[in-house]
């Protein structure tokens, strides 16, 4: 009872909100530093495991993750010690929903501390008072990627958050937006549809529907995107599969190396951060209780599909490939073009044969990800796999490390922080809790942070012609950053390769 008593003042006041704006900023300033690229290192090694072993919650969820963390990647024990002291306090100074002041301020409660390791977040032009916010997300921007072309128009549909049941007093998210192209550089919203109810811009109620749909692109981006798609499913399944399948020595895994780079222990301590426990970050911001969100997690995984992480086939499944307007959906399928010839170039030069090795390393692929890696190749099975189709897996698995990543997590920054407009919750009078917001703004935070660079960065390889390939990689992804500059009116909406990660290290 005293320990109630205890947790319930700590976390319902400016104690709490101090402690974690704190707690964040330490964090983010001791990691957030860039690092060179090695060799892969001898001595590390991992130890994969059904994912269920951690998160019991998602039992029978095909995924792995490893139990033990590659000895280059780890820690030092006083980091570990204070990491599981961070995520036990959570258990005890909430903020969340034990905050419970709405929040109405306009953009976010960026703390000082933060400024000096990020810029504040900046109001997104689509969220400007008197735009059609939803239908700017919809042509342009981060979320432009959910965006499909129908007969009559364009849809974001999200009725599969809209499903989800979440605490008192907050109100579901997602719903069904339908728009309408009313120049070749923008849409309209024409109407909202959640549970049963369309309403339609101007009229009583629309404002909320509004909000919902926006509180599903940020529930959906987090959850299913960035921890599902990205980390669980394609970075972290590539990286076990390199470790247990790959010895340092081969070639195959030096080429890897910048796209895994920490992924494995970034997965086996963030991803606790977000769905260890009810006071984790996903149920804390969502408002959603643990077994929903593991639910969502087990329909994601059941329903993946390699081929949407090539953003070339997700655009031209989507409509969007040669939309006018779609401006990020193009930018991703240019950059994805770029890690194509890539790869292509080093299957075919730098790689003599497909060697046992390289072929164990496919099968783990197979075995690990989520429906297995043939639809996306467009193969029956893996006896029909050439270096033509190493080639196009490699790319997407790189892409997804890189610059998917770097879509829903670096992207989506200035949008998830515009609080006012994408909340991460909503309540019947439109706002969010204070402490919702806190926590996503922590969470937001530390998700910034860049210890690997994909560009201007020198990686080892053993052999010349990969030497080769790589250095000509560099050389398109620079002219490729040119384009982007030449084209201010639209660089916002634009992967720059320069910003972009080597691997989901954050």
């Amino acid at each position: 009872m005293r320990r109630a008593k205890i947790a319930l003042f700590l976390g319902t006041g400016m104690f709490s909100e101090r402690l974690w704006t704190a707690i964040t900023a330490r964090v983010v300033g001791k990691t957030n530093r860039l690092q060179m690229h090695g060799s892969p290192c001898d001595a590390d090694g991992i130890l994969p495991m059904p994912i269920e072993r951690r998160y019991p919650g998602l039992a029978g969820v095909p995924l792995r993750i490893s139990e033990i963390t590659p000895r280059s990647e780890r820690l030092s024990p006083m980091q570990q010690r204070l990491l599981t002291a961070i995520l036990g306090l959570k258990d005890v100074v909430r903020l969340g929903l034990a905050y419970q002041a709405p929040y109405r301020a306009v953009g976010a409660p960026y703390p000082r501390a933060f400024r000096r390791l990020a810029p504040a977040p900046r109001l997104p032009e689509d969220f400007e008072p008197d735009k059609d916010h939803l239908a700017g997300v919809a042509m342009r921007g981060p979320f432009s990627i959910l965006t499909r072309r129908v007969d009559d128009g364009f849809i974001l549909d999200l009725r599969h958050i809209a499903e989800l049941p979440v605490r008192m007093p907050l109100l579901p998210g997602g719903g069904l937006a339908h728009f309408s192209r009313i120049s070749s550089t923008a849409l309209r919203t024409d109407w909202i549809e959640l549970h049963g109810q369309r309403r339609v811009p101007g009229e009583p109620g629309y404002a909320l529907a509004e909000k919902r749909m926006m509180v599903g692109l940020n529930t959906h981006t987090t959850l299913i995107e960035h921890l599902v798609n990205c980390h669980m499913s394609v970075a972290g399944s590539c990286a076990l599969a390199a470790y247990e399948a790959l010895p340092t020595r081969n070639l195959l895994r030096h080429f890897l190396q910048p796209f895994i780079a920490e992924t494995i222990r970034v997965n086996n301590s963030n991803i606790d951060g977000l769905i260890k426990s009810e006071a984790s970050n996903m149920p804390s911001y969502t408002g959603c209780r643990l077994d929903t969100l593991n639910e969502a997690i087990r329909r994601a995984v059941v329903e993946f599909d390699l081929a949407l992480m090539d953003p070339e086939q997700r655009a031209r499944r989507y409509g969007t490939l040669d939309e006018p307007g779609f401006v990020t959906v193009q930018s991703c399928v240019e950059v994805y073009r770029l890690f194509r010839d890539m790869t292509g170039r080093f299957c075919a030069e730098a790689l003599d044969t497909l060697d046992p090795e390289t072929m164990a390393f496919v099968r783990l692929l197979d075995e690990t990800i989520p429906n297995g890696i043939c639809g996306a190749l467009a193969i029956r099975d893996l006896g029909e796999f050439t270096r033509e189709h190493l080639a196009h897996l490699l790319a997407v698995c790189a892409f997804t490390a890189s610059a998917s990543h770097h879509v829903v997590a670096d992207m989506v920054r200035d949008y998830m922080m515009q609080f006012h407009v994408m909340p991460p919750a909503v309540a019947a009078d439109g706002w969010c809790r204070r402490g919702m917001v806190l926590e996503k703004l922590n969470s937001m935070t530390i998700a910034g942070i860049l210890r690997y660079r994909l560009c201007g960065t020198r990686v080892p390889m053993p052999n010349l012609a990969a030497e080769r390939v790589w250095r000509d990689f560099q050389f398109a992804l620079r002219e490729h950053q040119a384009t982007v500059e030449a084209d201010p009116a639209n660089r916002r909406f634009r992967l720059e390769p320069e910003l972009l990660p080597s691997s989901t290290h954050a």
